[in-house]
């Protein structure tokens, strides 16, 4: 009655397995996202541990090394128990890799501790506008 690819299949989903496949979707979804906003993935550290290769190497390299291990990283720390958390867990990770490294974004400038200490008073001070 079952075709031997259905039963192979069913004996393949079983949730834990399912969980990570969904999981490396996310990683692979956020993955093809995030190189629209300059996200260099591994391919800098690639390049300078295999020299001389072509892009093409590098860029499917990358591909591969960023996905797999968004999706074994997403699996063990967020350990997801449905479809929902499983996605959410590939793109986590990659996202959060893609914003920690992008060189794009930058920073809040650091305020001086003078002026901490300025805003600090002025807080403390009688010029909050509480009579007491």
């Amino acid at each position: 009655m079952w075709s031997p690819l259905v039963d192979a299949t069913l004996r393949f989903a079983t949730p834990g397995k399912l969980n990570f496949v969904v999981t490396a979707f996310g990683s692979v979804a956020m993955y093809m996202f995030s190189l629209y906003k300059g996200f260099a993935g591994t391919t800098p550290a690639l390049r300078r541990l295999f020299p001389g290769k072509p892009d093409v190497f590098y860029d499917r390299l990358d591909f591969v090394v960023v996905a797999f291990t968004g999706s074994v990283i997403g699996t063990i720390f967020f350990h997801p128990q449905d479809a929902l958390q499983s996605l959410s867990a590939g793109f986590g990770w990659v996202g959060a890799l893609s914003v920690l490294t992008n060189p794009k974004i930058e920073s809040a400038p650091s305020t001086p501790n003078k002026q901490i200490k300025d805003d600090l008073s002025t807080i403390s001070g009688s010029d909050t506008g509480v009579d007491g």
